[in-house]
């Protein structure tokens, strides 16, 4: 059996392909829909996801990328973008008749992107984003360290990292 070697962090990301797939070299066995993806236009390359124009309509792309504390770790986690979509597909299917959503199709997405991929409805996006905290870690940490509360949450004297907050604590913030 061959040694370990260490990951060749340096070439990873260059060998990655499309939502952090592993790259392939296109062929002539290529599918209409699979040319068509080279065709469309990245609107936005988030930390996890990746936004495509298609017409009239967007295709949001979750990678198997991940991210700590607003830092993208050079190793994917396979098939993380499938669990991720299949998440939010649920989530949006239990919220139907509560709001109304911007999906149109998970199934309606090029074949390269099949479970990782939603087409949805363009619109215009509100730039927040919604932290529910249960333990003080990150960002929160440190404000809470300068200001004793987090977000405005007033917290008990003598918290350390990963104290657990009972219960836990809502903190939205706005998104870059």
């Amino acid at each position: 059996m061959a040694a370990w070697q260490p990951p060749d962090w340096a070439n990873a990301a260059a060998s990655r392909g499309p939502a952090g797939r592993p790259a392939k070299a296109p062929t002539d066995a290529d599918t209409d829909r699979d040319r068509t993806i080279r065709a469309m236009e990245l609107i936005h390359r988030g930390k996890v996801r990746e936004v495509y124009a298609d017409g009239e309509d967007v295709i949001l792309v979750a990678s198997d990328r991940v991210s700590v504390y607003d830092v993208v770790l050079p190793t994917p986690i396979p098939d993380k973008g499938r669990i991720l979509t299949q998440l939010s597909l649920w989530w949006f299917d239990q919220l139907r008749d509560v709001t109304p959503n911007h999906v149109i199709s998970a199934t309606d997405v090029p074949a390269e992107w099949a479970g990782r991929a939603i087409r949805c409805r363009r619109l215009e996006m509100i730039p927040v984003e919604c932290i529910a905290r249960g333990y003080l870690t990150g960002l929160g940490l440190a404000e809470y360290r300068k200001q004793g509360s987090v977000s405005g949450v007033a917290l008990p004297a003598g918290l350390v990292e990963a104290s657990p907050l009972t219960p836990p604590i809502f903190t939205p913030t706005t998104k870059e």
